[in-house]
């Protein structure tokens, strides 16, 4: 690598190391004692001290940030994996690489040979972190952030660089100590090693220090946005959850609301068959209770030509049920699976949308924040104050108008069971006051009227009991069809509203980023 960015830091060195010859006691220097007063063990040992202290440095902000996972999203959670993996290699190689320099240089206790060992190991393992286990870590990072990702990747290329230096330099240093005699005084170690070759070593230390305030910055500096980018998504998230739940609330008080009218209907419909049934069997049983001479032989056809009346009801009822019941559970469903539909529609397209703002925000981090601030929170906060009661007017005139048509249908079936009704009255009006002892002229009068073939009696044996209940059945589909197509088109409209001012607002964010 080439030295000269800091090479008057190195003749810095040697012009110290020069002034602080003095006589003193041994001096330990990498394995080796020196006689007289040497200050290089010094500077070096405080050069290589200082990369680790700026490494450590980030420590308790990866800690915090290490408390803060997982994220929300799994593109997030990867390049947090990322960030913390490549520290702790930073630390586990590069700084343990650093903290090896610095015990070697004022080591006495092992062996020259001994210390260069460990230093040509630590060395290794921190080029090999470099070479082979950096390169996919920086891809996961570029992909969230590519500019981060390239100055990581630059940084990384110059601190092999500047680690080549160094081992080359410590290289020097093990072959010239090789040759040293025993003991040895500062005055011949500079015989022997160069100030300029001590100045190397620290200067390259130095640079190491400044290229690992980069490297590890970029780091911190990914996990700040990282942390950001989450607060904002889990407002984000925490807003659209809201909304939900206000509009699941009300879709809940919705389903109720109609379930409850459609049983209330179902209940009074099914009734009807009960009231028509229940006066013609009254009836029935009061013409059973004629035994003498002129009623009793005609009972039978009495009650034969009476049962018509409600058979042909109960006929239609019979064939309706089934439908009406399909039909108002439809409409229940409907009604509720609509406006469910379109919300989870919208939060899913706001959601993508945000996930957009969050994959922009680390490429252009000075700005991301500041945009998606100023144009992403209101829309977000917005949706999350207004979809449920913006939707939840579509909802409340839906129960209205449904609750509308099924009383007019109640009305109408009240018509018809009345109509019912009142031929089972003109029968009972026929018996009135008459019993077995009245005289043969009033029971035979009776028998006539309860027998005869009149016009509204062939009228409604034909068929318009059974005509007016699908009347009244068509009827209901189509109200109940038309009050779920108005629902529908409130919901598509406000759906609408709410879908182009997210598209105002991203549009917006985009023109912020690029600006």
């Amino acid at each position: 690598m080439d030295l000269r960015p800091y090479s008057r830091r190195r003749l810095a060195v040697a012009v110290a190391l020069f002034m602080s010859l003095q006589l003193a006691n041994g001096t330990p220097f990498f394995g080796v004692s020196v006689q007289g007063g040497f200050q290089a063990e010094a500077d070096i040992a405080s050069s290589a001290r200082a990369v680790g202290v700026v490494i450590l440095a980030s420590q308790q902000s990866m800690v915090t940030f290490t408390s803060k996972l997982p994220l929300s999203t799994g593109g997030q959670n990867a390049t947090a994996g990322a960030v913390l993996q490549m520290y702790n290699l930073f630390v586990a190689d590069i700084a343990a690489f650093t903290d090896r320099i610095s015990w070697a240089a004022i080591n006495t206790t092992n062996t020259p040979a001994e210390v260069f060992l460990s230093l040509d190991t630590a060395y290794n393992k921190a080029v090999t972190m470099l070479q082979q286990n950096t390169p996919a870590i920086i891809t996961t990072i570029t992909s969230y952030s590519s500019t981060n990702g390239a100055l990581l990747g630059k940084s990384r290329d110059n601190i092999l660089l500047i680690l080549a230096d160094i081992s080359r330099t410590l290289s020097t240093f093990s072959r010239t100590i090789d040759t040293f005699p025993r003991p040895i005084t500062a005055k011949e170690i500079f015989e022997k090693l160069t100030k300029s070759q001590i100045a190397t070593l620290v200067g390259a230390l130095d640079a190491l220090k400044v290229e690992s305030t980069v490297f590890v910055g970029k780091l911190k500096e990914t996990a700040t946005i990282l942390t950001e980018s989450e607060t904002l998504m889990s407002s984000y998230i925490g807003m659209m959850s809201e909304t939900f739940s206000n509009v699941d609330f009300s879709l809940s008080s919705l389903y109720t609301r109609l379930s409850g009218l459609s049983n209330d209907f179902l209940k009074e419909f099914r009734a009807s068959d009960t009231t028509v049934s229940s006066s013609v069997q009254a009836f029935n049983t009061k013409i059973r209770t004629f035994k003498e001479d002129i009623i009793f032989p005609s009972s039978e056809m009495i009650i034969a030509i009476t049962r018509v009346f409600s058979e042909k009801y109960s006929e239609g009822y019979t064939i309706i049920k089934p439908n009406v019941e399909e039909k108002l559970q439809l409409m229940v469903n409907t009604a509720a699976d609509t406006v469910l539909n379109v919300v989870q529609n919208l939060l899913f397209t706001t959601y993508r949308a945000v996930d957009s703002v969050m994959r922009r925000i680390p490429n252009v981090p000075t700005k991301g924040k500041a945009c998606a601030t100023e144009f992403i929170n209101p829309y977000v906060q917005y949706l999350s104050s207004n979809m449920a009661s913006s939707i939840g007017g579509c909802i409340s005139s839906t129960s209205a108008q449904v609750e509308a048509v099924l009383r007019g249908q109640l009305i109408a079936i009240d018509a018809l069971v009345k109509d019912r009704l009142a031929y089972i009255k003109m029968r009972n009006d026929a018996l009135n006051g008459i019993s077995s002892t009245s005289d043969f002229a009033t029971r035979h009068i009776a028998v006539i009227k309860l027998t005869a073939q009149t016009s509204n009696q062939l009228q409604d044996t034909l068929q318009p009991a059974l005509a007016s209940i699908f009347s009244f059945y068509a009827q209901l589909v189509s109200n109940l069809d038309a009050v779920l197509n108005r629902s529908k088109l409130c919901v598509t409209l406000k759906s609408a509203e709410l879908s182009a001012q997210l598209i105002t607002a991203s549009t917006n964010f985009n023109t912020c980023m690029d600006s």
